[in-house]
């Protein structure tokens, strides 16, 4: 695929115009949203990119602790799914980098690298739109940001929407376009970590001496990551097309719960969310999961009104979306 035609992707967001840097030694895939390596557009096209560019991939993720509102809770949970993405990304063939805070600057990591172009993945609120702004005034390669969690990309829908009555109909005219089957993309050229190159094992505690609330503790059955998410998935698919609530209130609160969290956290893409849904009986009231499911996750600004159940503690901003998207992969430049 060649460079300009995957820019015009109408999920990718060019920041900087200029072309790759010839010298670059590979791709930078910096990962804050979309913390999972399967069903994650961002890093498809990283992937491309390196393959079409002839370099390796490696993805770059540095969580800090400067979320507004966020506990120990939250980031026990996030880090718990960390290992999950190391396994995916060596399984397509992608570098990772892990840092922390306080050495947790892109810019450095770029620095230190010398990458030919950076990928990033896109979030609407404006606190992070300014992080991305700021990357691609620092970055001295071009930056792309890709519209990675939601199944839609954004800017097809238009006009600003406050109903489903009229966003639905723009939706499914685009669903089928994006829910086709994608192949998962693997990076031809693996990455050779430089042994001087800092990175932090998967498995520590990297919130240690971080200025958090620890009044709320982690929930021991409660992990993050893309296997347990999907295990959630399948089995809540599984459970509701045995059991359907006529009524469909049991069956989408248990949804919010278990593919909520996950798919707000990072660990699992729409599309997964989507297509466990679409298997669930149609209610006898007419409203089928897949367009409750559709209308949540493809294009409104916050999935849930607040997640219930363990990780719903300190949770009053926003909406957990906004929360959960974040917190865990904030970069300060």
């Amino acid at each position: 695929m060649e460079i300009t035609k995957l820019s015009l992707n109408p999920r990718i967001t060019v920041r900087t115009s200029a072309a790759p840097d010839p010298e670059g030694k590979g791709v930078v895939y910096w990962m804050q949203r979309a913390q999972r390596a399967l069903d994650n557009p961002a890093l498809d096209t990283a992937a491309e990119l390196g393959n079409e560019l002839g370099k390796p991939v490696v993805a770059f993720l540095a969580p800090a602790p400067f979320c507004p509102h966020a506990n120990l809770r939250h980031y026990s949970f996030l880090a718990s799914g960390i290992p999950d993405i190391a396994v995916g990304l060596s399984r397509r063939n992608v570098g990772f980098v892990l840092r922390a805070y306080p050495d947790h600057s892109l810019i450095k990591f770029c620095e230190q690298v010398r990458p030919a172009i950076v990928i990033g993945d896109e979030n609407p609120l404006r606190e992070a739109e300014r992080w991305r702004v700021r990357a691609s005034q620092q970055l001295r390669v071009p930056l792309w940001t890709v519209d990675a969690d939601v199944v839609v990309p954004s800017r097809l829908l238009g006009k600003e929407h406050y109903g489903a009555r009229t966003i639905r109909p723009r939706l499914q005219e685009l669903l089928p376009q994006f829910l086709s089957p994608r192949r998962v993309v693997k990076a031809r050229i693996p990455w050779k970590k430089p042994r001087a190159l800092q990175s932090l094992s998967t498995h520590d505690d990297h919130t240690v001496g971080w200025p958090l609330d620890r009044s709320i503790s982690p929930v021991e059955n409660w992990q993050g990551g893309t296997n347990p998410a999907l295990s959630m998935l399948t089995d809540f698919a599984k459970e509701q097309a045995e059991t359907h609530d006529p009524l469909w209130n049991a069956a989408q609160k248990q949804m919010v719960l278990t593919g909520g969290c996950t798919t707000a956290c990072g660990c699992t893409g729409p599309r997964k969310s989507w297509s466990a849904v679409r298997r669930l009986p149609r209610a006898t009231n007419g409203r089928c999961g897949s367009m409750t499911v559709t209308n949540s996750t493809v294009a409104t600004p916050t999935v849930t009104q607040g997640l219930p159940g363990p990780l719903s503690a300190s949770t009053t901003d926003r909406g957990s979306r906004d929360l959960f998207s974040d917190m865990f992969a904030i970069c300060h430049m």
